[in-house]
């Protein structure tokens, strides 16, 4: 008897054994007899029923054992990439490359595989594609709970960013693909997944607060474009089942007509200074954030300010004279402050 190593964790066991006594990891080897077929049979049977009840890992070492053995089962090696990215941390969101690089394949051995009635192909691609975009937004949910759970700090602010555009980069990757196999059946999950990708964007531009420090926590100049760009990708996509469809005016910036993401900017002392980041207004901010939001008459004056500063932005913020005009103002009054 000669001894092997588990893939899973490593124990050494038996050639024999059709599975490790340790962690449960199935070995192909125990197939090799002369029922592999009634076996392989089994193996597909309880990789299918894993899968469905959402147990990946049970999933992904049948569907090992199937993909060793039987190379040519293409709908088993595609719901084994998918059974390994899902429920992974957001460490491994890396692991939805495996079934987004491969969805063209699967979608040709569909197609070509006469074995399968007409109809169900489409209901198989369809499918396919729901399952990429689950795991896509369960990776969003997860990074919303783990990020901006009980505890915001500016790390985690920063985490959860990084999260919503990778996950917007994963779907319109997926919009490329599903393009190329677009039939009128996809309408419902193409819509869907636009409506996904318009909620992470306006979670992507909303403002938070550190609760620790209590400070608000807001996009920066360069995250503003980058979600005013990613909505207009996203707009696009949903304009092919939805025509009519506009953007939350959140999503839209203000010199284009809409109010902007929630990032506490000063639009009239950014269109005077040039920048959103400058000393001149980042004191500006300080004095709203620390003073002004503390009073009621304060807090009645930003609500104000917010309501109109975009749209005069918009129709002046480019005039010489308009710029001279505030920049006379702001610079006495942090003049007076300091």
């Amino acid at each position: 008897m000669a001894l092997i190593k588990c893939p899973d964790c490593g124990r050494e066991v038996s050639d024999k054994a059709s599975a490790c006594p340790n962690c449960a990891h199935p070995f192909a080897a125990f197939i090799k007899n002369a029922d592999k077929s009634i076996q392989l049979e089994q193996a597909k049977l309880l990789g299918d029923e894993a899968f469905l009840r959402g147990d990946f890992k049970e999933a992904y070492k049948y569907y090992t054992i199937i993909v060793e053995s039987s190379p040519s089962d293409y709908e088993r090696k595609f719901k084994r990439m998918l059974a390994f990215a899902s429920g992974t941390t957001l460490n491994e969101k890396g692991n939805i490359t495996g079934p987004l690089s491969h969805i063209s394949e699967y979608c040709m051995c569909v197609k070509d595989d006469d074995s399968i009635p007409s109809e169900e192909k489409e209901t198989r691609i369809i499918s396919a594609f729901s399952e990429i975009s689950s795991i896509i937004t369960g990776i969003h949910n997860l990074a919303v709970s783990v990020f901006l759970g009980d505890m915001i700090i500016m790390s985690s602010y920063e985490s959860y960013l990084e999260v919503c555009i990778f996950s917007l980069n994963k779907y319109l990757e997926l919009f490329d693909y599903a393009e190329k196999e677009y039939f009128p059946a996809m309408e419902s999950w193409w819509e869907a997944s636009c409506n996904n990708c318009i909620t992470i964007l306006l979670g992507y531009s909303n403002k938070y607060t550190d609760t620790v420090y209590h400070k608000s926590l807001y996009l920066s100049e360069a995250g503003q474009s980058t979600c005013y760009t990613y909505s207009k990708m996203i707009l696009a996509h949903k304009k092919k089942t939805s025509p009519s469809y506009t953007l939350p005016p959140q999503l839209v910036s203000p010199i284009e007509g809409g109010t902007g993401a929630k990032i506490g900017a000063c639009y009239i002392a950014t269109a005077v200074y040039g920048s959103y980041d400058c000393k001149q207004v980042r004191i500006l901010r300080m004095y709203r954030d620390n003073t002004l939001s503390k009073k009621w008459y304060g807090e009645i004056f930003i609500r104000f300010y917010y309501l109109v500063s975009p749209v005069i932005v918009r129709y002046l913020g480019e005039s010489k004279l308009f710029k001279r005009f505030w920049k006379r103002i702001l610079d006495s009054f942090i003049k007076r402050m300091h």
